[in-house]
């Protein structure tokens, strides 16, 4: 029988705990120091779980006194068990033992109190303060003594060497004056905005009236910023009204009349309102502004009126404080939607004195008008005039909310295990494209097969906690301090039913390693609150920025996995993610596969709001999630997409985001099998492919309110994606078409502002795809799906496009009510061309179905919006013959089969 089996054995966690410390010395006296560190950790940790406290207290200072002629990590395990120990007078005695301990072998072993007096004072003064404290704690308990702790508490204080701080404090005897020491460090924590760092000095304290003290003192503060659950659990009664919130409410948008403009651009600006300033002349003035208030309060009165949406988010833009600038931009883009959720009231119909184009001749009746293109002109029964009310969330989702539910740190167990061991893990020791597997970086740096990870197993952890919690173990060295900031060098996993809190209350900044392959994989719950992230590289000591060029090269991520939630709220992230599944940046996936195979799991979900994201792969992505909801975020700078709920995601909301600078593809994303979001009041600009696209068969999808504009490609595309509605949105100035619909049928496009698009203002198609290319035109698996188009076009507003709405191979359009002003270029193009006359008269006075002389019959499919009353009308139904057998690509001389032939509609 080993001694580990022996010590291990014991049933008494008190009997476990001395055996423990008695393998530790052996070990120690063998030479063995690794080994003699790992039982020295194991007697601390089982002497926590001692019910009784004076034998609890002996437990952790047996462990401390074995890990102390360790070296440094020894030195900081003892640190650790000192801290545990219950009593104010228990922690002093096992301070003083362990600085005896330390003179052990010393020139000082033997020498006098006045001796040992003076040597303190000398390292104090020669700036040694940790030599200094050790050799204070070594003296006998007496006023002399407590003078040099005081002073060391308070240079250490002002030198910010908590350690020290906390090591002076711990030392006093009388438990008064130890309290007020620790009231000291705790005070400081709170007053340099930390504190989190705090929780575990007040957690370990022996209950009492001290102990209370302390917990209203952290509460307060946290009360004020905004911290209500952390407030409540530690201490109720600082759940009260009269603590004033300072933290917790928005930094706050500025009223009208609080804002101040300069006099020469609030001129322009009411110049503008009139319509007497050209494009130009305003952004060459707007271009002059440099003061960031400045232009924050003109980006707020740009915004309000009704053509200036693009400059204010051109204005916003140069912000250099991200938070100032991502909370500017939510306020913009919730004033754009409430711009274009106001009801119309000039909607008077299609202008006929705008159309010049000559009538094909027909075959014209009352009620319809047969052309000679395989298209019928059907008045219909003009549908009820209605105003679509899109049901819309009672609240959206604030970073305040997410404070205010952020739990207070407590009872959490960390360990380290090899990657190979855990389930969660080993995904990404499986090989790669390129032969080597995920965990490379980490492999290299560690220079182990299977790499250590942190996990934290249960309990609410800081990321704080957890490297404290890690001193004294062979995994020490994967976190690190450095200033201000945390570095994190290997992977991190938050078990399922264990909770991981990154926020600035208690370091400000945390560095993922790019080169030692550090990721966040989540089961349990994530809260990052206030926290800046960034993915670091350690040799240029900057963030490891990535383009299309560099993005198959390993940078850290976030995942959360099946069963957990993360929330990220008033954060910076920055640099994450490369080209690998699950590692683009900040990812909800459900599985991994082998736990899925042994349980159910739930969907992974979460909170993301009012935070930055910069230079991220993909700024979000979900495979598989449900109710996510992602508001008021800015993502700038992504690589391939901004926000992309993908594969299966259910139910998310996409709120008052503001995407742009996206280098390959789009916006936001919403594909394959993607159902029943709610897209509303984004902005998304200036990205190289479309503003936002729907693709794959997403479908009962709403988009309200959204400005998508001068965009490569589109303002917004529906590719394959049936059954879904787009209301009162903004497209404009996109260098392709203001809205493409291919392959989509039950669209509804009602009250939107298409504006200025190179192309088409609306363009309606069907098309062959290609089987090796992908429904978003850059590769993959473009799905099943049927070549059939149809959409209703009601109160649109159509302005100065390529060309108004042009179709080609569409089975029925429906048409009502829709403005063209100063369309100067041609109204209709494609299939319809040279119909603007009848159909415009027809569609001034009631519905006109634009359908194909062939009736394609109707796929198998349900429309929820249309059955919650989203569709005005059922006009768009009528194109289906319920006898027919066939799409009618296959019917020579059909529109269908003419678009469906033609390589060219193959985008």
């Amino acid at each position: 029988m080993t001694l580990h089996q022996i010590a291990s054995e014991q049933r008494s966690p008190a009997y476990r705990a001395a055996a423990f410390v008695e393998v530790a010395y052996a070990y120690t006296k063998a030479g063995l120091q690794g080994r003699a560190l790992r039982y020295a950790s194991l007697a601390l940790e089982t002497a926590g779980s001692i019910s009784e406290a004076g034998t609890r207290s002996g437990a952790l200072n047996a462990a401390a006194r074995a890990a102390s002629g360790l070296g440094t990590p020894g030195l900081a395990l003892a640190n650790r068990a000192i801290g545990l120990i219950p009593t104010a007078r228990g922690q002093a005695y096992a301070r003083h033992a362990l600085a005896r301990e330390q003179l052990k072998g010393t020139a000082l072993e033997k020498a006098t109190e006045a001796k040992l007096r003076v040597e303190a004072k000398k390292r104090m003064a020669m700036g040694d303060r940790t030599a200094g404290v050790s050799l204070a704690l070594a003296l006998p308990d007496s006023k002399d003594r407590d003078e040099i702790l005081s002073t060391l508490l308070e240079t250490a204080i002002e030198r910010q060497e908590r350690e020290v701080a906390l090591a002076a404090a711990q030392g006093f005897f009388d438990s008064s004056r130890q309290q007020a020491a620790l009231a000291v460090i705790i005070k400081n924590d709170v007053e340099r905005g930390a504190p989190l760092r705090a929780a575990e000095l007040v957690n370990s304290m022996e209950e009492g009236a001290g102990k209370t003290s302390f917990q209203l003192i952290v509460a307060t503060e946290l009360k004020k910023g905004g911290y209500d659950k952390m407030a409540e659990q530690l201490a109720p009664s600082s759940n009260d009204d009269s603590v004033r919130k300072t933290g917790s409410s928005e930094t706050g948008q500025k009223t009208e009349g609080d804002l101040r403009i300069p006099s020469e651009v609030r001129n322009l600006l009411e110049r503008r309102h009139r319509n007497q300033v050209s494009d130009a002349l305003l952004r060459d003035t707007l271009s002059q502004v440099s003061n960031d208030d400045d232009k924050v309060n003109i980006a707020f009165e740009l915004a309000a009126l009704p053509d200036a949406g693009m400059h204010a988010a051109d204005l916003l833009r140069s912000v250099g404080d991200d938070r100032v600038r991502s909370k500017a931009f939510r306020h913009v883009a919730e004033i754009r939607a409430n711009q274009l959720m106001m009801p119309k009231s000039d909607q008077l119909g299609e202008h006929p004195e705008d159309v010049g184009a000559a009538v094909s001749p027909a075959e014209e009746t009352d009620q319809e008008i047969q052309t000679r293109r395989g298209l019928a002109l059907i008045k219909m029964d003009a549908a009820k005039p209605t105003i679509v009310r899109v049901s819309m969330p009672s609240k959206f989702a604030t970073s305040a909310d997410i404070r205010a539910n952020t739990p207070w740190p407590g009872g959490a167990v960390v360990a380290s295990t090899f990657a190979n061991h855990n389930l969660y893990i080993a995904k990404f020791l499986e090989d790669g494209e390129g032969g080597g597997t995920r965990l490379e970086q980490a492999i290299r740096y560690q220079g182990l097969p299977s790499p250590r990870i942190i996990v934290v197993q249960s309990g609410t952890a800081t990321l704080g906690m957890v490297a404290r919690q890690l001193q004294g173990t062979d995994a020490r060295d994967l976190i690190a301090h450095d200033g201000d900031a945390l570095i994190i060098r290997a992977p991190i996993l938050v078990a399922p039913g264990a909770t991981l809190i990154l926020s600035r209350l208690d370091m400000p900044v945390y560095k993922l390693s790019a080169n030692a392959g550090a990721f966040i994989a989540n089961a349990g719950e994530v809260d990052i609150v206030d926290a800046e992230i960034v993915g670091y590289d350690e040799k240029t000591g900057q963030p490891l920025w990535s383009d299309n060029e560099k993005s198959g090269l390993f940078r850290p991520f976030l995942l959360t996995w099946g069963d957990g939630r993360m929330n990220v709220a008033s954060s910076v992230l920055t640099a994450l993610g490369y080209d690998s599944v699950k590692s683009f940046g900040l990812t909800y996936s459900s599985g991994p596969d082998r736990v899925a195979e042994l349980r159910d799991q739930a969907r992974p979900t979460g909170t993301i709001v009012d935070s930055v994201f910069r230079n991220l792969y993909v700024g979000f992505h979900s495979y598989e999630a449900e109710r996510i909801q992602v508001v008021g975020n800015e993502y700038r700078d992504s690589i391939v997409y901004g926000v992309d709920a993908h594969d299966g995601s259910e139910r998310g909301v996409i709120a008052f985001n503001t995407v742009y600078g996206t280098m390959l593809r789009h916006g936001i994303t919403v594909s394959r099998d993607a159902d029943d979001s709610l897209i509303v009041g984004n902005l998304s600009f200036g990205n190289a492919g479309s503003g936002i696209i729907l693709d794959r068969n997403s479908t009962n999808n709403i988009l309200y309110a959204n400005s998508s504009f001068q965009n490569t490609q589109d303002g917004v595309t529906l590719f394959e994606s049936s059954c879904n509605v787009l209301t009162n949105n903004h497209l404009a100035g996109n260098r392709r078409d203001g809205l493409k619909i291919r392959n989509s049928f039950d669209v509804a496009a009602y009250g939107n502002r298409i504006d200025a698009n190179a192309n088409a203002g609306v363009s309606a198609y069907i098309a062959n795809i290609p089987k090796s290319k992908g429904s978003d035109g850059q590769g993959g698996d473009a799905g099943h799906y049927a070549p059939l188009t149809s959409l209703s076009l009601r109160n649109n507003s159509f302005s100065s496009n390529g060309v108004g709405i042009n179709t080609q191979g569409v089975s029925g359009l429906t048409m009502f009510s829709n403005r063209f002003v100063t369309q100067s270029r041609r109204l209709l193009g494609g299939d319809i061309r040279g119909l603007e006359g009848p159909i415009l008269r027809l569609a001034s006075q009631a519905d006109v179905l634009i359908a194909s002389a062939c009736r394609p019959a109707k796929p198998v499919s349900s429309c929820r919006l249309r059955d919650m009353g989203y569709f005005e009308g059922e006009a768009d139904l009528q194109i289906f013959n319920a006898h027919a057998g066939s799409d009618c690509t296959d019917i020579n001389g059909s529109v269908q089969h003419r678009a469906f032939s033609s390589s060219s509609q193959g985008t």
